[in-house]
């Protein structure tokens, strides 16, 4: 696996638990003002990752493929990984050192699929 691949598989594995996460705690009315814009953020990098993919398999489809859309996606994918995982600890009622112990370690779990 080249080292883009490995990215999207750590990014893929980190999105689901903060998803869920930012789920619930928007199901139980636990979420912010500021929480809630972070939300639209998501979506909207949703949305790009999704149309990158529709064009990357459309220039695919017709033999034109284009690197430059891979490593764009997985910008926005490491981007989609990074951002819920963000208003989970924000929410997290935990000591502050606690929450930059565990930011710290998921940026560094993130990071090491981008060398």
């Amino acid at each position: 696996m080249s080292m883009d691949e490995v990215a999207r598989v750590l990014f893929y594995a980190s999105i689901l638990p903060a998803f869920v996460m930012v789920g619930v705690m928007a199901w139980n009315g636990q979420l912010r003002a500021s929480d809630w814009k972070m939300v639209a953020v998501l979506l909207w990098i949703a949305a790009s990752v999704f149309g990158l993919q529709m064009m990357g398999l459309v220039l695919l489809r017709m033999n034109v493929p284009r690197q430059g859309l891979l490593y764009m996606n997985t910008a926005l994918i490491g981007l989609l990984a990074i951002l819920p995982w963000v208003v989970v600890l924000r929410r997290v009622s935990t000591t502050p050192v606690v929450t930059k112990a565990v930011a710290g370690i998921v940026a560094l779990l993130l990071g090491l699929g981008l060398r």
